[in-house]
């Protein structure tokens, strides 16, 4: 059938134009997915993101690319458009019964989504779920980006951290937290459903392109992926958000560039801190050795995290942080013989 000249223009308009760099890339899917490749696919991924918003389920996107290709612009539209479609969910009372069952009472509001709602990867991610949970404060039916811009990096609780963010599945599931993650080197292993490979920035229209994948998750750490086609997503005309995004993002440069970007380390810090300040564990005797050895004091820790009052550790963690807690004791204890040595 032939396309007439305004079939062809509107065509235009939902496809990214190709550069001849583009098609050697390209060259495989081309050739494999002849069909799909000249197809747009956006109407079909807001579709589903929206039959999931309606039937209560966990939307989750995974969105890869290089750098400066778009990924947190498409995201962000991405989130705007699950925001509107949930508030007018709610308005329409589709979440009644379920917001009853979980805070006891019947109520509606809208969620909104803003820089809070952008968060430097899964550490982030996690101890912000956990936190809001504990606070009473965590919303039903919010979504969040998580920008994972660089590679994890292993440390002593990163395996440990994976296991934890397993186990709030059940937060997750519950009130119902959608995700859409970013990585440059690879989708996220989260069960998303789709991922979307970004690939080009159409400054001129405005849109920012990728391709859509389908995900398959055959295990735990493997999953298969089919090409889909295109979709468009138009640029988000929110300056506010794009201008404190922006702010946010250089604030966790600068933290790179110190070398603060290990966020579970941070965490173990502030829970050594505290445990410090703890009357039991700080107890010296009067020639000033600890009263309670290294191994009483790790179960003195083991005591807080069953009563959940810090997260939970692994081994190597909880004498990391006991070992922090006596050297922040003994570094107080110098500073105060040195106050004394000072006044004689």
């Amino acid at each position: 059938m032939q396309l007439t000249e305004k079939s062809q223009e509107m065509m235009m308009m939902t496809l990214p134009k190709l550069s001849y760099t583009d098609e050697v890339k390209l060259k495989q899917i081309m050739e494999r997915f002849p069909e799909e490749f000249w197809s747009d696919k956006t109407k079909f991924l807001i579709k589903e993101m929206d039959k999931f918003i309606e039937d209560s389920m966990v939307w989750r996107t995974s969105i890869k690319g290089l750098t400066r290709i778009g990924k947190s612009e498409i995201a962000q539209t991405l989130c705007m458009q699950y925001r509107r479609k949930f508030n007018d969910c709610m308005n329409k009372g589709f979440y009644d019964d379920i917001i009853k069952e979980i805070s006891g009472k019947s109520e509606r509001y809208s969620i909104d989504f803003k820089t809070e709602h952008i968060l430097a990867g899964q550490s982030d991610y996690l101890y912000t779920l956990q936190e809001r949970e504990k606070k009473k404060t965590l919303q039903f039916g919010q979504i969040w980006q998580i920008d994972e811009q660089k590679g994890s990096v292993g440390g002593a609780g990163s395996y440990t951290e994976f296991e934890m963010l397993k186990n709030v599945n059940n937060i997750i599931a519950k009130f119902m937290q959608s995700e859409i993650w970013i990585r440059p080197d690879g989708f996220m292993s989260r069960n998303s459903p789709y991922g979307i490979h970004a690939w080009k920035k159409d400054i001129k229209r405005k849109i920012n392109f990728g391709m859509l994948f389908s995900i398959e998750q055959l295990s735990q750490f493997s999953s298969t992926t089919q090409f889909l086609g295109w979709v468009a997503i138009p640029m988000h005309t929110d300056e506010d958000l794009r201008k404190s995004y922006n702010l946010k993002k250089n604030e966790w440069i600068k933290n790179e560039i110190k070398g603060n970007v290990d966020i579970r380390s941070n965490e173990r810090m502030k829970v050594a801190d505290k445990l410090a300040q703890d009357p039991v564990f700080s107890q010296v005797s009067e020639k000033g050795y600890f009263v309670f050895n290294k191994q009483q004091q790790v179960s003195l820790l083991e005591r807080w995290v069953a009563k959940g009052k810090t997260g939970f550790w692994n081994e190597t963690e909880k004498w990391r942080i006991v070992d922090e807690a006596r050297m922040l004791l003994i570094e107080k204890n110098i500073a105060k013989q040195h106050t004394k040595t000072k006044k004689k």
